[in-house]
């Protein structure tokens, strides 16, 4: 293997090992228990409402806070118990006073609810998970999973068991009174997708949906039991329309700004302002101004005069300032002399710099019209 493959190796073996942690946490099963139909994994009840869908019973989700269900529909209830002292870590949200409030009116009114109880932690029910024999109302043998071992639940005037075992007590009970039915299922690991196609569960669920429930009527699983309700806002209150009519608006604002942000018909050509050498010195001009260089700029135009003199006299590049002012008009010797004094002492106001500058810049403009003069040719008089 040659060293340059190395690290293509070490790169490959790095993403293989981001990936399969990427897939390991996406597939990792979740610990806490969620008992909602439209939760496809292992503690999910999906299965249970398709069970229910073969077999003929409408199934409806509500997860409203109100719920507000017919007499002759069956209520399925799912609640998580509270573990320890002071209840599960992450216990559900408690559902609001006005879904009690509706339940108790449902039933009330001769209408049915079924109670499933599940451990919050489904991990412990996974692990703690076997099959035991229980007898229906019947006295019939039944192979059912629980993941207790002892259900100590008192049964009212009114009640009945509808799984009993000898040692560990009921698992599914019946509480009739004049006026409220109310079916629990104290252990409801039998109804979770991952044991509903073990022993006899689903067997004995649809036996029991159909000796409480008939055939063709509606089943509601209300979800705001354990935590998962819709509950609407100002808005939603209103009404669909109002919620439709937000959204539109939402557009609407999307598209103005869409559209303003976008310029329409043929683009404009880009004309580019070219900037120039004045440009350029006024800038430079504005900074020393504001930074109160004027020693500074009156050295720069002072390098500046004698690269002018040096040009106009044709000397070579490099020749210092003494040896170009040799031979020199007086004027212009003069003005470079106190242009050099006023550099020099730090003293000097920002108005003397402006003059003697001034100065220095007339007489070397002189000088270079003079220059120019005598290497003009002579014009001849026709």
């Amino acid at each position: 293997m040659k060293w340059v493959t190395v690290p293509r190796v070490l790169t490959t073996l790095v993403l293989l090992l981001v990936v399969s942690s990427i897939l390991f946490f996406i597939t990792k099963e979740p610990r806490a228990t969620n008992p909602s139909i439209n939760n496809q994994r292992p503690s999910g009840l999906a299965a249970f409402a398709e069970l229910l869908r073969a077999d003929g019973y409408p199934v409806v989700l509500d997860r409203s806070g109100d719920p507000n269900p017919r007499t002759d529909e069956l209520i399925i209830r799912v609640q998580l118990r509270q573990e320890g002292i002071f209840g599960q870590v992450n216990a559900p949200r408690p559902p609001p006073v006005s879904f009690d409030r509706s339940l108790n009116l449902f039933q009330q009114g001769g209408g049915k609810i079924l109670d499933i109880w599940l451990n919050p932690d489904f991990e412990e029910i996974t692990s703690m998970a076997r099959a035991k024999e229980f007898s229906d109302k019947k006295g019939n043998k039944l192979m059912l999973t629980t993941s207790q071992s002892v259900f100590e639940r008192s049964l009212g005037t009114g009640g009945y068991p509808l799984a009993f075992n000898r040692d560990s007590g009921a698992l599914a009970t019946a509480d009739i009174t004049l006026t409220t039915a109310t079916y629990s299922f104290w252990d409801g690991t039998l109804f979770t997708n991952r044991f509903i196609g073990q022993q006899q569960n689903a067997q004995f669920i649809l036996d029991s949906i159909r000796t409480i429930h008939p055939k063709g009527a509606t089943v509601r699983f209300v979800e705001a039991a354990f935590g998962q309700s819709d509950e609407k806002g100002l808005i939603g209150t209103l009404g669909p329309w109002a919620v439709a009519l937000q959204w539109q608006v939402i557009l609407l604002v999307g598209l103005i700004i869409y559209t303003l942000s976008i310029s329409f018909g043929k683009a404009r050509d880009v004309i580019l302002k070219a900037r120039g050498t004045r440009e350029l010195f006024d800038a430079m001009g504005d900074i020393m101004l504001r930074a109160n260089q004027d020693q500074f700029s009156l050295k720069a135009l002072i390098d500046a005069s004698y690269e002018r003199v040096r040009l106009a006299t044709g000397a070579p590049l490099g020749t210092k300032p003494p040896d170009l002012l040799k031979r020199k008009p007086d004027s212009l010797i003069k003005a470079f002399h106190e242009a050099e004094t006023a550099w020099r002492d730090e003293t000097t106001k920002p108005a003397e710099c402006v003059a003697v500058a001034k100065a220095l810049d007339q007489a070397v403009t002189q000088f270079e019209k003079d220059s120019r003069d005598i290497k003009a040719p002579p014009q001849t008089v026709k």
